[in-house]
């Protein structure tokens, strides 16, 4: 997310140093998953100017120190329930620490907005700048490449439903999984494919549980329907996969903004989500079909109702009208307000420098 935030700051004329910011897991850099021009660019990304207009901070733990005499926005992201202490720099409450700082706070999403809130941050402190979408990678397919894509996938005779991410418990994937063992008592034309992120999560571990917990008549059914990719692949190399599939499908419990929903939306999928969360921002009728849920407000967590996801699935592959409709309607709505570009334009804004 803060690289495409960084080229698109470039393509709008920014002077851009970077300190790059320790990780604290165990992670290690991956070459290859953007574009090699863009790569390129983000190499070559000098030290921090001493003196600088403004600084954007997007980093973990939190840290809400003020640079001197500049805006200073710091990201910060509520998916569900309670921003634990050891997530801020210093180890205190975020409410605390936001209160003795005059740093800007920006989160993607409404919802998370509303989350920040409930840690203890007052709202007229925060600014929403939603994520974006480089639509050079995400865009539809014309027919014969989505054709030609299909068919080096073995789609040829499947209604495809794609989901992508970390597969953790926020994500919803048990919902997604029994709901799709009772889709293919009625559409066993259906396919599921999973991308999940092996190099970085359990994801692989953690699909295999949630398919262990399964009845065993169920399991065998749909892992018979199942694809499940775990490795690392090019930005390039995932936007096929939204190309040649036929929906996305997110019934998550909380996200902060969750990206691939509208990275789907771009490449012309109907969108499958859960109703009142974060995708409220950036999903609408044309090109999505909302599922219930109940709200769990002590926790912050949506809780999606499985017979409405059933049904959403359902009547995602039997309107043909409705999806012929979101596949232009999802690009076009994306082009006018959600790219990377407006997301930069939105920093600048925020900082005081556009």
């Amino acid at each position: 997310m803060n690289q495409f935030q960084i080229l698109a700051l470039l393509d709008l004329g920014a002077a851009v140093t970077l300190r790059d910011w320790p990780y604290w897991a165990d992670w290690e850099s991956v070459y290859g998953i953007l574009p090699d021009a863009d790569e390129a660019r983000l190499k070559a990304l000098t030290a921090p100017d001493p003196n600088p207009d403004a600084v954007i901070r997007v980093a973990a733990p939190y840290d809400f120190t003020k640079a001197p005499g500049v805006p200073t926005l710091v990201m910060v992201t509520s998916e569900t329930g309670r921003i634990r202490p050891e997530s801020v720099a210093g180890g205190i409450p975020i409410g605390k620490a936001v209160a003795a700082s005059d740093a800007l706070i920006y989160t993607p999403s409404r919802w998370s907005r509303d989350g920040l809130i409930a840690n203890g941050i007052p709202g007229e402190r925060i600014t929403v700048i939603g994520h974006g979408v480089d639509t050079a990678l995400w865009h539809p397919a014309d027919e014969a490449e989505r054709h030609s894509l299909r068919r080096r996938f073995g789609w040829d005779d499947a209604f495809v439903l794609l989901n992508v991410g970390a597969m953790t418990g926020n994500k919803g994937i048990d919902l997604l999984l029994a709901g799709f063992a009772r889709l293919l008592e009625t559409c066993p034309q259906a396919r599921l494919v999973l991308k999940g992120l092996d190099a970085i999560f359990r994801s692989r571990d953690m699909v295999a549980a949630l398919l262990n917990r399964l009845p065993a008549a169920d399991r065998a059914t749909v892992a018979s329907r199942l694809t499940y990719v775990g490795h690392s692949v090019s930005l390039a190399d995932l936007a096929t996969l939204f190309r040649a599939a036929d929906a996305y499908v997110s019934p998550y419990r909380g996200e902060g903004f969750n990206l691939p929903v509208l990275e789907a939306a771009a490449s012309g999928l109907p969108v499958i989500c859960t109703d009142g969360g974060a995708t409220d921002d950036f999903t609408g009728p044309d090109f999505t079909l909302r599922v219930d849920a109940a709200l769990d407000e002590g926790a912050r967590v949506l809780e999606p109702f499985p017979d409405h996801l059933l049904a959403q699935l359902r009547r995602c592959i039997e309107d043909d009208a409705w999806r012929r409709g979101a596949q232009s309607a999802g690009p076009a709505f994306v082009a006018a307000g959600h790219t990377w570009r407006h997301t930069a334009a939105g920093l600048l804004r925020a900082a005081g420098l556009a």
